[in-house]
C-alpha cells in the first residue's frame, strides 16, 4: 500500500499537470502555438520539488494530456505521423529534463550535507584552538 506521502505527491503532480492543461488551453484561446512549452515548467517543478519519479510521471501525464486535448484528431485516437513525432520528441525532452533536474536536486542535497559537516568541523577546530590559547 502506498504511503500517505506518496499519495500526496501524486496528487500534487496531477495538480501541476492540471495547471499546465489550463495554461495550454489559454494559449489556444489567444492563438499562441505554445501547448507543448507550458508543460516543460511543470516537469521541471515536479522534478525539482519531488524527485525523478514524479518528474517522469509529470512527463507521462503531460504527454497524454497533449495527445488527448491538443493534438488532432481530438481524443485518444491515433495522431498522424507528424504529430506522433512531436509527441515522442516532447516526451523524450521532458523525460531528459526530469532526469537532469532530479540529478541536480540530488547533488544539491549532497553538497548541503557536506557543507553542514564541514561547517561543524570548522566550528570544532575554532573551539579547540580558542581552548588551547
Amino acid at each position: 500500500m502506498p504511503s500517505f506521502r506518496s499519495l500526496v505527491r501524486l496528487a500534487l503532480v496531477c495538480a501541476w499537470v492540471a495547471a499546465g492543461i489550463f495554461l495550454a488551453y489559454v494559449s489556444t484561446l489567444v492563438d499562441a502555438a505554445a501547448q507543448y512549452l507550458v508543460f516543460l515548467p511543470v516537469v521541471v517543478a515536479c522534478s525539482r520539488a519531488y524527485g525523478a519519479r514524479e518528474g517522469f510521471l509529470a512527463a507521462v501525464l503531460s504527454t497524454v494530456a497533449l495527445w488527448d486535448w491538443f493534438v488532432p484528431p481530438e481524443g485518444l485516437s491515433l495522431p498522424d505521423r507528424k504529430d506522433a513525432l512531436h509527441l515522442l520528441a516532447f516526451f523524450a525532452v521532458a523525460s531528459f529534463v526530469a532526469w537532469v533536474v532530479s540529478k541536480e536536486r540530488r547533488s544539491i542535497a549532497e553538497l548541503t550535507g557536506e557543507n553542514l559537516a564541514l561547517g561543524h568541523k570548522v566550528f570544532l577546530m575554532r573551539s579547540l584552538r580558542r581552548g588551547a590559547q
